[in-house]
């Protein structure tokens, strides 16, 4: 999909309470794919196939590029106790890190703040870190709320 720039763009107004709901739908969109972008994807694969030699491939490249990085961040999790639920098929990670105490959750904004705890660790991974994560609440809390 980084070969089909510009499919995924948009904007939305409204009422603060439609947005909050589009935002947790945008969540899971970025990486799932609709029909007519996985027939995009699949035209511009083909067209690479033809055109390209196995080698030159960027999408070999591409993939052997996400496997490194993949077992350097598994090795460095798996490391820093804190266990991975590796995926099938794809490059997403499931990190535990409930057991794992970092240093910016001594700061008085992570104390004070009103975020839940999933929320405000991923922030503080994001900010120190630099990594780019997405918290399972903001995944699931609609559905789960719906069910409670």
């Amino acid at each position: 999909m980084l070969a089909v720039t510009g499919w995924r763009l948009g904007w939305a107004f409204g009422a603060a309470n439609l947005i909050e709901k589009l935002f947790r739908i945008c969540l899971c969109d970025t990486f799932g794919a609709s029909t007519i972008l996985q027939e995009a994807v699949a035209g511009m694969l083909e067209r690479q196939r033809l055109c390209i030699p196995p080698k030159e491939s960027y999408f070999q490249w591409a993939s052997k590029i996400f496997a490194e990085n993949y077992a350097k961040l598994h090795k460095a999790f798996t490391e820093a106790h804190m266990p991975v639920i590796q995926a099938e098929g794809g490059f997403f990670m499931v990190v535990d890190c409930t057991k794992r105490r970092f240093n910016f959750q001594d700061l008085p904004e992570f104390q004070s703040s009103e975020e839940t705890f999933d929320i405000k660790t991923a922030k503080g991974i994001v900010n120190e870190f630099k990594l780019s994560i997405i918290p399972f609440e903001l995944v699931f809390m609609a559905r789960i709320q719906r069910l409670s």
